[in-house]
């Protein structure tokens, strides 16, 4: 049962410790939220760095970046994310979160992305 007392007390905090048993499930939504937003530039710099290779090495180093490099960074980055947020403040965590989502979607905006 909701204590009724303890949200309107400070509803921020309750926000925050509600948040804190998934850290780990939001860091990597935030990390693949940012892979998404950036992933067309980090594929067109990725072409420009391959173009001149034969058709199979472009087909196979495109796969390794998207299967492994993508996979690899957003894993790293999101226990990174997490082990920073874990140590957050309850009275920061849940503004600092809604932040960060709402800074990828402007960022997403101002590239037509949305």
């Amino acid at each position: 049962m909701i204590d009724v007392t303890h949200i309107t007390a400070n509803p921020i905090v309750w926000a925050s410790q509600s948040i804190r048993p998934v850290i780990p499930q939001v860091s990597i939504a935030i990390t693949s939220s940012l892979l998404a937003v950036f992933g067309g530039a980090i594929n067109g710099w990725f072409k420009l760095a391959i173009k001149s290779y034969h058709f199979i090495v472009r087909v196979f180093a495109f796969v390794m970046l998207v299967a492994f490099g993508y996979g690899a960074l957003n894993l790293a980055l999101a226990h990174l994310l997490s082990q920073m947020l874990i140590t957050t403040d309850d009275l920061w965590l849940s503004p600092i979160i809604l932040v960060v989502f709402t800074g990828i979607g402007l960022l997403a905006e101002e590239q037509r992305q949305i």
